[in-house]
């Protein structure tokens, strides 16, 4: 049936020569073999034969037909798309990983497999990831390195009712660092200024890329968000201080937490969602309407910084002059959400984790992409007076520089030149970038759109672009943004929310 269908679809198209499932399903340098049934390279095994057809107008006609064939695949079937990013099995290194850590001998390539991997292929992040509430439930459950030793649920338990101190890990006032480093007007985050290409793409030439336009104060915010976030271990300094000094807020993010671990013990959400749990945390311990409001979106703002890998930023600021309860509240709900919303996904108002009424198929847990950038166009708006358009392309212009040139151990940004168009670590990069232009919607107007749709609308925005050796973000930037605005359509999505 698959095989009719594609046929069909491929039916208007005259530049193939063979059978078109092959180019479809292996790119455009394969055909069909009708002797063998395989797909084949089109100019066999000849090397140099194969690059000669690749410099053909034929070759550039299929592979062209090839990419929009592809496309129309995935926004035929966008939950399917979307499910292939994130897998619904338990990852082969987390089946590993729960086996030694229960004693039981693993075969000497297996162990060694498991630790050769980068640590944070390993990490709570890592594991949010797959559709999986085994998964998910194995690193809420553990892992939070808070003190000398690591930390379970159960201890982070103990640590929110006052039974349990964490043992700081160093002799530091952290509550007078993290006042100083919130005044450091030199200190400014590496994610978005580390070399020359990122300081020139990180204001009014990145904005007027984004808008396609004038770049209005969307530079200015943008340098509003860079000075916010400052250290890359330590993100929103000023926000963090008052989180782990404040006695209203500690208040606040216990009870929320503690609310959020009942739902996981329960297995089951209620009506309230994520935000607004936040909101009335802090409302019913003593804060102004006005201070919850503030406090849940600084709550939001924090976790979304690191996502479940939360602790392990916290961990160096366990000290005498900040709240160990709040450093545990903080931990557990960044580990309590993925877990909540995979339970909330078939749920009437959607994922608790995101404003009611977002339901949608695309969940690679990692809500922190629509927070981060809600959070900044929301502090834009309501504290710098830029106008929402503005607030929202500066906030979405910080996610899409992050996109393009932060690396890290299991992310390169010049994977977007080394990989197929619809790569799943591309289209990944892709569902990100859809999660920020909505944050950024909803973090400006109050207003909720549907991922779904803006993954379709980016997918069908891309268009094919020739690849070249030499592109890459630090030593080709233009050539490189050129060749990432067709082939992403990072902008695109943005576009349809605040036209010119």
């Amino acid at each position: 049936m698959k095989f009719i269908f594609i046929t069909f679809l491929l039916a208007p198209f005259s530049t193939f020569a063979s059978p078109p499932n092959c180019i479809a399903m292996m790119g455009p340098d394969y055909k069909y073999d009708a002797e063998s049934g395989d797909c084949v390279l089109r100019t066999g095994p000849s090397y140099p034969a194969c690059l000669e057809f690749k410099k053909t107008d034929a070759y550039i006609r299929t592979r062209d037909d090839a990419f929009y064939i592809q496309k129309k695949l995935m926004t035929d079937n966008i939950k399917e798309t979307c499910d292939q990013l994130g897998t619904r099995e338990m990852p082969r290194s987390l089946r590993v990983k729960k086996k030694i850590d229960a004693g039981i001998e693993v075969p000497f390539e297996d162990e060694n497999w498991l630790h050769g991997l980068p640590e944070a292929s390993t990490s709570a992040w890592a594991y949010s990831v797959p559709k999986n509430l085994e998964t998910r439930m194995y690193y809420y459950q553990k892992g939070y390195f808070l003190a000398d030793d690591e930390l379970n649920i159960s201890d982070i338990k103990n640590v929110l009712d006052g039974k349990k101190h964490l043992n700081p890990v160093n002799n530091m006032d952290n509550a007078k660092y993290l006042r100083e480093l919130s005044k450091d007007k030199e200190k400014s985050s590496t994610q978005f200024i580390s070399n020359k290409a990122v300081s020139s793409l990180a204001t009014n030439g990145l904005c007027i890329a984004a808008k396609n336009g004038l770049p209005g104060k969307c530079g200015e915010g943008l340098s509003k968000v860079v000075d916010w976030m400052k250290a890359d271990d330590i993100s929103l300094p000023e926000v963090m201080l008052k989180a782990l000094t404040d006695k209203k807020f500690e208040k606040g993010i216990v009870a929320a937490a503690k609310k959020m671990i009942s739902m996981v013990e329960q297995k089951k959400t209620g009506e309230n969602h994520f935000f607004d749990d936040l909101y009335q945390s802090f409302k019913e311990n003593g804060c102004t309407d006005a201070e919850a409001k503030k406090n849940a979106w600084d709550a939001v703002g924090l976790i979304a910084t690191a996502g479940p890998n939360l602790s392990n930023r916290l961990q160096q600021l366990v000290g005498r002059t900040t709240s160990d309860k709040s450093i545990a509240a903080l931990s557990a709900i960044s580990r309590a959400t993925p877990v909540l919303d995979l339970l909330s996904e078939n749920g009437e108002t959607g994922r608790y984790s995101y404003p009611k009424g977002m339901k949608f198929s695309c969940d690679n847990g990692k809500n922190y992409h629509f927070w981060l950038t809600a959070y900044f166009a929301h502090r834009l708006t309501d504290e710098e007076g830029l106008s929402r358009k503005d607030a929202a392309y500066a906030a979405f212009t910080a996610e899409k520089a992050y996109q393009m040139l932060y690396v890290t151990a299991t992310r390169d940004p010049n994977d977007i030149f080394e990989k197929d168009a619809f790569d799943k670590r591309l289209n990944s990069m892709r569902l990100d970038m859809v999660l920020g232009s909505t944050g950024a919607l909803y973090g400006s107007t109050g207003e909720v759109a549907s991922v779904d749709q803006g993954m379709i609308h980016m997918l069908n925005s891309s268009i094919p672009a020739t690849k070249d050796s030499s592109l890459n973000w630090h030593g080709s930037p233009v050539s490189s943004y050129i060749y990432f605005d067709k082939v992403m359509a990072p902008d695109s999505v943005m576009r349809n929310f605040f036209p010119n």
